[in-house]
C-alpha cells in the first residue's frame, strides 16, 4: 500500500523549491501473527536521517484538498492547501520534524473505537423525552442525490425541524470509500437541484468537501447524516469500502459528528417487482431511527454538542423491519456481510463481479454482523483512528526503531 506523494512547486524564476515528503510503501505483516497489521512509514527524501521513531496517526494530514469557489459556470475549482485547525480540535500525537528529518513509524490495524453494551428499543423510547433541537445538518450518501434512502432521510429530518443541506453525488458511487478528486486545478460540476438540494460529480467524499468548502462555509454543519443506505455497512471491511461511510469519515476528520445510517437487503428480493422491496419500505424506518438517535442524543447531551467532534456513529438495520427484534451496541466484524467475490470466465475470457455472504472470521460473538444476521439493529460508535493499539514489539517490530538501522541503507 502507497499513500499519495504531496506536489512541489513547479522549479521557475525566483522560485524556491522544497524537497516533497514521500510515503513509503508499507509491509503488510503476517495475518497470523497480527490480525492484518501493517507498518506505515515516512521517509524523508533527504539522506541524512536524524532519527526515527514510533508513533500514532495524527488526525489530520500535510495538506487537504478543498473547493476553493463556485463558479459562475456551476463548476467548483479544486485547490491545495496546508490544514490550519485549531489546537482544540485536533490534537496531533505526532508532529513530522523536518529540520530533524526524523522518519516516522506507525503500526496500523483497522480497528475503531467501539462501544460494548446492551439496550433494548423500548428502554431507548421510554428514557428519552424529545426535545426541540434545530440543528443545521450536512446529508449526503452513496447511492445518488436522488436515491429513495436520502430522500426519506431528509423529509424526516425536515419534519422533526432540522434545517439541511443535501450535498450527494451526481451518480451512485458505491464502495468507494474515501476515494476522492486530487486532480488540482480540476474544475468539478456542482449544480443546484432544488433549494439546498445540492448534487456534485464527485464521489461521497467530494460532495462532502463541497458542502463544506462552498454551500456551508460560513455555517459548519452541527452534524452530518449520511444514508440511508442501499445495503449493509458492517464490519471493518464495510466500514473502509463503503462511500458512505466515506463520506462520514471526512467529516469526522474535520471535526464535525456524524452518523450514518444503512439499511439491509433480502438478495431473493433481486429480481422482484419491485426490486428489494423489503428495503425499500425499510427506509422510512431507518429516517424514523436517525431523528430519534438524534432526539436520544440531544436529551442527553444537549442541543450544542448532540455528539463529540470526533464520533460518528454507524448505524445498520436489518430487513423486514416488521422482523426486528431490538438494538444492540456492537464491535465491528472483521469482514463485511456481503464480500464482493470475482470469477473468471473462459469462453468470454473476462471477469464476471458478484457476491458471497462471508463466514465467521475468528470476530467476537457480539460483533455487529452476528448482531444484524440475528435481526438487531447495530449501533457501533467510530472515531477514524486506524492506529494499532500495542505495542510494537507484540508484532515482530524491534522494541526501539534505532535497531532497524535505516540510515545504512542510505551509504553509497
Amino acid at each position: 500500500m502507497i499513500d499519495a506523494v504531496n506536489p512541489s512547486p513547479t522549479p521557475g524564476a525566483g522560485t524556491k523549491t522544497r524537497p516533497s515528503w514521500v510515503c513509503a510503501a508499507a509491509t503488510v505483516l503476517p495475518e497470523r501473527r497480527a490480525g492484518g497489521t501493517a507498518a506505515n512509514s515516512l521517509v524523508s527524501p533527504k539522506t541524512s536521517l536524524a532519527g526515527r521513531y514510533f508513533c500514532r496517526f495524527r488526525r489530520f494530514t500535510a495538506f487537504l484538498l478543498a473547493f476553493s469557489q463556485l463558479l459562475v459556470t456551476g463548476h467548483a475549482k479544486l485547490t491545495i492547501t496546508r490544514p490550519a485547525a485549531p489546537e482544540a480540535v485536533w490534537r496531533p500525537v505526532c508532529h513530522w520534524n523536518r529540520r530533524a528529518r526524523h522518519l516516522r513509524l506507525a503500526c496500523v490495524a483497522g480497528l475503531f473505537l467501539v462501544a460494548h453494551a446492551e439496550i433494548a428499543a423500548a428502554d431507548v423510547a421510554a428514557a428519552t423525552p424529545p426535545v426541540q433541537c434545530s440543528l443545521n445538518i450536512l446529508l449526503t450518501n452513496d447511492d445518488g442525490w436522488n436515491a429513495p434512502g436520502i430522500r426519506s432521510v431528509r423529509a424526516a429530518l425536515l419534519d422533526a425541524g432540522h434545517r439541511v443541506t443535501l450535498m450527494g453525488p451526481l451518480e451512485p458511487q458505491s464502495g468507494k470509500g474515501g476515494a476522492m478528486n486530487t486532480h488540482i486545478g480540476a474544475r468539478v460540476r456542482v449544480v443546484q437541484e432544488m433549494p439546498d438540494v445540492w448534487s456534485v460529480d464527485g464521489t461521497p467524499t467530494d460532495a462532502v468537501r463541497a458542502g463544506l468548502d462552498l454551500i456551508l462555509r460560513d455555517e459548519r454543519p452541527d452534524l452530518l447524516v449520511a444514508g440511508a443506505n442501499f445495503g449493509p455497512n458492517l464490519g471493518q471491511e464495510g466500514v473502509h469500502n463503503s462511500g458512505t461511510l466515506g463520506a462520514t469519515l471526512a467529516a469526522l476528520y474535520e471535526g464535525i459528528p456524524a452518523i450514518a445510517i444503512s439499511t439491509g437487503i433480502d438478495p431473493t428480493e433481486r429480481d422482484a417487482d419491485p426490486p428489494y422491496r423489503s428495503t425499500l419500505d425499510g427506509f422510512s424506518t431507518a429516517a424514523a431511527i436517525v431523528v430519534r438517535t438524534i432526539d436520544a442524543l440531544s436529551a442527553k447531551q444537549g442541543c450544542d454538542n448532540v455528539l463529540p467532534g470526533g464520533i460518528a456513529l454507524n448505524i445498520n438495520v436489518p430487513v423486514p423491519v416488521a422482523a426486528i427484534k431490538g438494538i444492540r451496541y456492537a464491535s465491528l466484524a472483521r469482514q463485511n456481510l456481503y464480500r464482493m467475490h470475482w470469477t473468471w470466465n473462459d469462453r468470454s475470457n473476462d471477469a464476471a463481479v458478484g457476491y458471497r455472504v462471508s463466514e465467521p472470521n475468528g470476530g467476537a460473538i457480539d460483533d455487529d454482523v452476528r448482531w444484524f444476521n440475528r435481526g438487531f439493529i447495530t449501533v457501533t460508535p467510530i472515531d477514524g483512528d486506524v492506529t494499532f493499539g500495542g505495542l510494537p514489539g507484540s508484532i515482530g517490530l524491534p522494541a526501539e526503531p534505532a535497531e532497524f538501522r535505516f540510515p545504512e541503507l542510505l551509504q553509497p
